[in-house]
C-alpha cells in the first residue's frame, strides 16, 4: 500500500522522530483536507508525481507538528479565541493542520487557483474577424470568381 509519507520521510524531511500511529493520524486529516484516500494512492493513475510531492511534504508536517498538539483530538472547533485581554483567530482550519501542510496542500494541482474562461465578448470577436481579415486564414478555399458570375 502506498502512503503520502513513511516515518523515515517524516524524519528525513522535517528531523522529526514519529510513532506510526502519529503518521496515520496525520495522514487522515490530509484525507480530509484533500478529499483523496491514501489508501487509493497507488491505484491513481491521474495523480502526477508533482502532486504527490506535495501530499509527501503535507502528510510529514502534519505529522511533525502534531507531536507538539497534546490535545489535538479533543480541541473545539472554533473559529477565534478570547483569554484574559488576549485573543486569536486564524483560518478556518487552524487548529488541526499545519500551516506549512497547509502550504503544501495549496500546491496540489486540484486545488489551486484557477482560470474561468467566459464566452468571448463582443471586443473579442471584433478582434478576431479583423486579425482573419488581415492574415487570410478565413479565404475561400476555393476559386475566385467575379461577383455576379457563375450566377
Amino acid at each position: 500500500m502506498s502512503e503520502f509519507a513513511t516515518i523515515a520521510e517524516v524524519l528525513a524531511l522535517t528531523g522529526a522522530t514519529v510513532t506510526t500511529a502519529q503518521r496515520s493520524q496525520a495522514a487522515v486529516v490530509i484525507e480530509m483536507t484533500t478529499g483523496l484516500i491514501e489508501g487509493t494512492l497507488e491505484a491513481r493513475s491521474d495523480i502526477s508525481d508533482r502532486d504527490r510531492y506535495w501530499l509527501r511534504v503535507a502528510c510529514a508536517y502534519q505529522a511533525a507538528w502534531l507531536l507538539s498538539q497534546p490535545d489535538f483530538l479533543t480541541r473545539d472547533d472554533v473559529s477565534s479565541l478570547s483569554l484574559d485581554g488576549q485573543s486569536a483567530s486564524g483560518k478556518a482550519d487552524w487548529l488541526v493542520l499545519s500551516p506549512l501542510a497547509r502550504r503544501a496542500m495549496k500546491r496540489l494541482s486540484w486545488r489551486g487557483t484557477r482560470t474561468l474562461y467566459n464566452e468571448p465578448t463582443e471586443r473579442d470577436v471584433d478582434a478576431a474577424i479583423r486579425r482573419h481579415a488581415l492574415d487570410g486564414s478565413r479565404d475561400h478555399p476555393g476559386e475566385w470568381m467575379p461577383i455576379g458570375a457563375g450566377s
